[in-house]
């Protein structure tokens, strides 16, 4: 029989929320805290998931008076824990209010020049607001989105065909070894943008976006080739 998984469920404090940073990692124990509950709730047992509940409605509650005294980018990072466990606590998305309000904190630091902001993490608070309705992302976040994904979809549009050239000589060539073509993009991207981790993302944004803007019909094909970037 497979052992039950141990759930470590942390205790909301005054110190547990001491600064932002720990904040954030109480923010993640609930959230490890509730995928082991769920496990559980398959065998019945439901008291592990009512207590990863309790920690986080203590955390709403206690982050809520709190967020808005961090810096932007923290708020924004702490935004998108307090929509996970929102929904968590309470089963519904948050009401209109903290979450925009480090939204908008934080896009108008990104404006001004702020490079501590998680512009991806920005980008998909953006697009669950929009997806909400919210009528004050139709403004100034929806440009801002609009600009960051066409620079994205511009950016590996001219990798992919920079590379496209080579792309005869690597099938042609029977000694090439498998996979080849692939590390050749994998290396230029390297080489560019010195970010693996952010060329993930990137790439992850414009597969999860209508490209169609850009692409027209041929969206499905540039996103075949832009998953190749990923493997």
């Amino acid at each position: 029989m497979q052992a039950a998984p141990v759930i470590s469920i942390p205790n909301i404090t005054e110190d547990s929320l001491r600064t932002p940073e720990s904040a954030y990692e109480a923010a993640m124990q609930i959230c490890e805290a509730s995928r082991r509950a769920t496990i559980l709730l398959e065998t019945h047992t439901l008291a592990p998931m009512s207590k990863v509940r309790g920690a986080a409605r203590k955390w709403i509650e206690a982050i809520e008076p709190r967020i808005d005294s961090y810096t932007s980018g923290q708020g924004l990072r702490l935004a998108h824990a307090y929509d996970h466990l929102h929904r968590l606590a309470y089963g519904s998305a948050p009401l209109p209010g903290t979450v925009e309000r480090q939204v908008f904190r934080a896009l108008d630091s990104a404006i001004h020049g702020n490079h501590d902001i998680d512009q991806y993490l920005l980008f998909r608070l953006i697009t669950l607001g929009l997806n909400r309705g919210i009528k004050e992302y139709h403004l100034l976040p929806l440009r801002w989105q609009s600009q960051k994904l066409a620079g994205w979809y511009k950016k590996y549009k001219n990798i992919l065909n920079s590379t496209e050239p080579h792309l005869d000589s690597f099938r042609n060539n029977p000694a090439q070894q498998p996979g080849s073509f692939r590390n050749s993009i994998r290396h230029r991207c390297a080489e560019e943008f010195q970010a693996e981790e952010s060329e993930a993302k990137e790439i992850a944004i414009l597969l999860a976006s209508d490209l169609t803007p850009f692409t027209g019909r041929n969206q499905a094909p540039f996103k075949n080739r832009l998953r190749a970037l990923l493997k």
